[in-house]
């Protein structure tokens, strides 16, 4: 007769088979919103503009003025803001391309210089070789993907601007839905409205310092007399939208356009400038703006940037940061993923719970 597993053994295979499945469930999701990017895209974009709008809406509401027109009204103001940076981005990178052949025979004589200093300084011949097939737009190649889903996301406008007012229209009903649903509890309510609480608290407030570092970088190239500060500064200001890399890539094409039109100490000057108006606006004013924080740990922030970045390209380095705090939300309200939660968060909030 065979004895029976001891039971230690059979709680440890119990929880390893869950272990499993979840991780292969965790993969279905993330292979299906990589292979519907496109779709996710659009459909996630519209949920945050939404959420943003939302409480526009209820205080136009709460003033007595119709649904309908204060839905329009909202969406309207969004359709101007939006149109009016897209009108001055495009105008400034159209200058800029029209400009650029320009320049390219002073950064090719700037890379000669380079390479002659390389060769004087005892450089190896192979390594100045690899420094004369360096290709300028390799460097600026993140830029290109920027613009291009900025286009794609524009491309498809009408359908966003009309998933838009739907939602708006259905936003004030979705609490009775989702009491009904979920048989009179409030627990879903009280979730939904912390994430759509956090996520446009972070997006206001990242629009704010996003204003104001783009203004601070405008200003600084503008005194240095770089061409195009208004690209710079408008480039400043959409991609501090992304956390770490954000900040790094704007400042490439400026400070190589600095060095092209005014030589290496000017250069030397815009990086300054763009170290110091980040250094700022990253360590002195967002802290101090963003109160409690996010709740989320910066090796989280860091992972979820290439994590949502390779699920949903480009678009999904934007949206990092508000898509893992709601996700967060979501673990932290029940028992079972509440352990990651605390993971995901900062130590700070982990040694709190733990006194």
């Amino acid at each position: 007769m065979t004895a029976a597993p001891p039971a230690c053994f059979n709680q440890t295979a119990v929880i390893t088979r869950g272990i499993l499945i979840n991780a292969a469930a965790f993969v279905v999701v993330v292979a299906g919103l990589r292979a519907a990017g496109s779709i996710a895209v659009l459909l996630l974009v519209s949920a945050f503009i939404a959420m943003i709008s939302a409480p526009a809406v209820f205080w136009l509401r709460r003033r007595r003025v119709p649904p309908a027109v204060a839905v329009l009204l909202v969406v309207a103001t969004i359709i101007g803001v939006f149109t009016l940076l897209g009108v001055v981005l495009g105008a400034s990178i159209n200058n800029f391309i029209r400009a650029a052949p320009g320049y390219r025979e002073r950064l090719d004589e700037g890379m000669a210089q380079i390479v002659e200093w390389a060769r004087q300084a005892g450089v190896e011949e192979s390594t100045v070789r690899q420094l004369l097939s360096i290709e300028p737009g390799a460097i600026m190649g993140i830029l290109g993907n920027v613009f291009g889903a900025i286009g794609g996301v524009l491309g498809n406008s009408l359908l966003i601007v009309l998933i838009v007012v739907f939602t708006l229209f259905e936003v004030s009903s979705f609490p009775v839905k989702l009491r009904v649903a979920f048989g009179g509890s409030e627990a879903p309510i009280l979730r939904l409205r912390e994430i759509a609480g956090n996520v446009v608290h972070y997006l206001a407030l990242k629009s704010m310092i996003s204003l104001f570092t783009g203004l601070g970088v405008g200003i600084w190239v503008a005194a240095v007399g770089l061409d195009f500060p208004v690209l710079w500064g408008l480039l400043a200001f959409v991609l501090n939208f992304i956390p770490n890399l954000g900040s790094v890539a704007a400042a490439v094409p400026a400070v190589m356009l600095a060095f092209v039109q005014l030589g290496p100490r000017a250069a030397g000057i815009v990086i300054a400038g763009y170290l110091l108006v980040n250094f700022v606006m990253a360590n002195l004013i967002e802290p101090r703006v963003m109160g409690q924080g996010l709740g989320l740990s910066t090796l989280v922030v860091f992972l979820s940037l290439l994590g949502w970045g390779w699920i949903l390209g480009t678009v999904g380095m934007f949206l990092a940061v508000p898509l893992t705090v709601a996700l967060r939300i979501a673990l932290e309200s029940s028992p079972r993923t509440h352990w990651i939660a605390v993971l995901m968060g900062p130590a700070r909030e982990a040694a709190r719970e733990a006194a």
